[in-house]
């Protein structure tokens, strides 16, 4: 069999000396075997998981629209770094009474990242809504109702993007502070200007 030479830190050496009786040669195969492997996947060793969606209304958010934010982390499962070049997703709510979807919007996120491998990221994914959208929502729902987000994931060295459908649960009494405060008239500034007269 060839032999290949491995580089590794005094510091290092002086704990893998520490263990005698374990092959290094072995544990560097085995370790070689999982990485080839997993590179050869079509698609990243990557699982998603939400943490929570958040409403922001027009004017705390700075794309000027009432904004939908997910959080969501990326658990790299691999032995190496995984970077994702973008991320495309979709928001639906779901009704019960009638039972029905509604297709919120779809965008992306374009900022490139890597993951160490084992390591967590994350991220928040920002939805704007128009407010003809939240007026026809409004009123559908009166009690709490499911969020679903789909994530397409690309990654550079992989030729399919990883995809999870991701869900949570949207309390009503946040979902109706949100429309509330989205659909209230924009302060008249001219009428500021007449009160700052007297």
């Amino acid at each position: 069999m060839p032999d290949v030479t491995i580089s590794v830190s005094d510091e290092l050496k002086t704990e893998m000396d520490a263990i005698s009786e374990v092959s290094w040669s072995e544990i560097c195969s085995k370790a070689i075997l999982q990485y080839i492997s997993e590179r050869k996947n079509p698609t990243p060793s990557i699982e998603l998981e939400i943490q929570d969606v958040k409403f922001v209304p027009t004017e705390y958010h700075e794309s000027g629209y009432p904004t939908i934010i997910a959080s969501i982390k990326i658990l790299n499962k691999t032995m190496f770094n995984v970077t994702i070049d973008r991320i495309l997703f979709n928001v639906k709510f779901y009704s019960t009474k009638p039972v029905k979807d509604y297709n919120i919007g779809s965008s992306y996120d374009l900022f490139r990242r890597t993951i160490d491998a084992g390591s967590v990221l994350e991220i928040q994914l920002p939805l704007p809504i128009l407010k003809e959208k939240i007026t026809s929502l409004s009123n559908l729902f009166t009690t709490t109702f499911r969020c679903t987000i789909r994530c397409i994931i690309f990654a550079d060295g992989f030729r399919i993007p990883y995809s999870q459908e991701l869900w949570t649960e949207i309390p009503i009494d946040r979902w109706k502070e949100f429309t509330e405060k989205a659909l209230k008239p924009p302060i008249d500034l001219s009428k500021l200007e007449d009160i700052k007269r007297y």
